[in-house]
C-alpha cells in the first residue's frame, strides 16, 4: 500500500516572471526573487519557518539565468536582461559578496554543483561546451565535450555528467 502526503508551503515571494528560478537541494530551497530596489536576490527558504534569508543579491539591471548549490557554495549565472548570462558566480552559503568565477564571450547555460565539482554549459567562442571546473576553480578547467551543438542541458549525478541538445 502506498501512503499520500500533503504537500508543505515553505513560504510566498512576490512575482516577477512567468517562470520563477526555485532549486531544490539538500542545502535548502533557493528562490530568485525582486528586491527592495528592483534588483534581484536570491534566498534561501528555511523549510523549518518559510523564512527567506538573503544569500546573494545582483546590481540592478542584472537578470540570473541558472542556479546550482554544492554543500557550502551557491553558484549563479548572470547577464543583461532578455540575453544569455554570460558570467558564473560564487557566494559562500554562511553568506558574503559573490565572486565572479568566469566570464564567457558566447555565454553560460546550465550549471550544476557536487562538493568536488561544478559542471556547466559554456561557450568560449562560436561552439557550445560542456565544461568541468574541479571545485570551482577555472584555473584547473577541462573540457568533458567540445561542440555539442546547440545548448546543451547538463544534469549530473555522483560521479556522472549527462547533458542532452535538441537538433531542429
Amino acid at each position: 500500500s502506498t501512503s499520500k502526503r500533503a504537500p508543505k508551503q515553505l513560504g510566498a515571494w512576490p512575482s516577477t516572471r512567468t517562470s520563477e528560478i526555485l532549486l531544490v537541494a539538500e542545502a535548502g530551497v533557493f528562490v530568485v526573487e525582486p528586491a527592495d530596489d528592483g534588483a534581484l536576490r536570491v534566498v534561501r527558504v528555511a523549510e523549518s519557518n518559510g523564512k527567506a534569508s538573503t544569500v546573494a543579491k545582483l546590481p540592478a539591471g542584472r537578470e540570473i539565468g541558472a542556479l546550482a548549490v554544492s554543500a557550502d557554495t551557491l553558484y549563479f549565472t548572470s547577464g543583461a536582461p532578455g540575453e544569455t548570462a554570460h558570467e558564473l558566480w560564487r557566494v559562500p552559503l554562511a553568506g558574503g559578496e559573490p565572486t565572479k568565477v568566469l566570464t564567457s564571450q558566447g555565454g553560460v547555460g546550465d550549471v550544476v554543483a557536487s562538493d568536488n565539482d561544478v559542471v556547466l554549459a559554456n561557450r568560449p567562442g562560436t561552439a557550445w561546451e560542456v565544461d568541468s571546473l574541479p571545485g570551482g576553480d577555472v584555473a584547473q578547467i577541462t573540457i568533458v565535450a567540445s561542440d555539442v551543438g546547440r545548448q546543451p542541458r547538463v544534469r549530473a549525478a555522483a560521479s556522472r555528467v549527462a547533458w542532452s541538445t535538441s537538433e531542429g
